[in-house]
């Protein structure tokens, strides 16, 4: 199996990191608090910043003042796991009321995008290449019953027109049937299209019970198989569009995840347990 196309097997485990809840810890002189993501102001897209206000209370329950040192950690998940982003500076507090601004790298978020639009992708792969083996197994059918037609109204022909040197030309009766569909659709047309067009030919099909009738049903189902072929080529075309877009998809998937890394290796430097964690292995 193609490298590339092994990021399809992995997507989830290795993407949920990008899965992103946030949780904020504010470090103070009463210790870590938690606080959830909820209360942090939504906006439709990602800013450069992240706007924050909270509340800091004493261990007795009373608002502070005063300037205290605060930690602010961006997580995967709403409770444990490892901080994706962090950041820790002096806040000024009155009345236990403060307000941040989170300078949280945007390209951090992208990579739920990228995640979102690589799995939405490569299930529409999936379902393209549905349609096109469906297709694919209806053009097959159609063209058997037609076949079997074809070659049993063949076989009368080359018997009562082997005399007619216009109609073994005409109806292409001489050599062998082709292989391909594209060749058998060619014989297939041609024999009921110039049979049926010729009184004098079709007067000596009819002394073998092959009226008009019957032989326009047959061309019916020549006519089927080119109509389902048509629609197998449709599904082929939208499958390999589907198929590209997914790659590229997964290619700026691949491009992101590669920098992640190197970015953890660099932040996470001294916690080699959290690049384990993260499925990233420990830095040499």
């Amino acid at each position: 199996m193609n490298n590339k196309r092994m990021i399809v097997l992995s997507i989830v485990g290795a993407l949920a990191l990008v899965a992103l809840l946030l949780t904020i810890t504010s470090v103070s002189a009463r210790g870590e608090r938690q606080v959830s993501a909820a209360s942090l102001a939504q906006a439709d897209a990602v800013p450069s910043t992240i706007s924050y206000q909270g509340r800091l209370l004493d261990d007795g329950g009373n608002p502070v003042d005063g300037v205290h040192t605060m930690a602010f950690r961006v997580y995967e998940q709403v409770s444990g796991g490892v901080p994706l982003w962090t950041d820790s500076f002096p806040v000024p507090v009155e009345e236990g009321l403060f307000h941040v601004h989170l300078g949280v790298e945007p390209a951090l978020f992208d990579g739920r995008a990228l995640y979102e639009d690589a799995l939405a992708l490569v299930n529409a792969q999936k379902a393209e290449y549905g349609d096109q083996y469906e297709a694919s197994a209806a053009v097959r059918a159609a063209w058997d019953a037609a076949d079997a037609a074809y070659s049993a109204s063949l076989k009368v022909a080359r018997v009562a027109l082997q005399d007619d040197p216009k109609a073994h030309a005409a109806l292409m009766l001489g050599g062998t049937r082709k292989q391909s569909l594209s060749g058998w659709i060619e014989q297939a047309t041609a024999f009921y299209t110039n049979l049926l067009g010729d009184g004098d030919l079709m007067a000596a099909m009819a002394g073998f019970g092959f009226d008009a009738a019957k032989l326009e049903a047959e061309q019916a189902l020549v006519q089927a198989v080119v109509a389902a072929n048509l629609v197998q080529e449709k599904e082929k075309g939208e499958a390999q569009d589907a198929t590209k877009q997914r790659d590229a998809s997964l290619d700026a998937m691949d491009a992101w995840m590669s920098d992640f890394k190197a970015i953890a290796r660099v932040a996470l430097e001294e916690n080699a347990q959290w690049l384990e964690k993260l499925g990233f292995g420990a830095v040499p």
